[in-house]
């Protein structure tokens, strides 16, 4: 997953959310999370998933700053 390739944040934080209720693989369990979580509190969660993933990878404050448009 590129973060470039997507036109904007609203699109890549979609499509984040998407990829993480298809891995929760639970229907109960992915309508929960969509009753339960404001859009904006949903983005706040892609955005430390893929900070968590980005620091595995060595990447840098900054540098994630500049990734994930912080």
């Amino acid at each position: 997953m590129r973060v470039h390739k997507f036109t904007s944040r609203e699109e890549w934080s979609e499509y984040v959310w998407q990829k993480l209720l298809h891995h929760l693989d639970s229907p109960k369990a992915n309508t929960l999370l969509n009753l339960l979580l404001s859009s904006y509190e949903k983005h706040i969660l892609v955005n430390r998933l893929a900070a968590i993933a980005l620091i595995k990878q060595g990447k840098t404050y900054k540098e994630i700053g500049n990734i994930l448009w912080l």
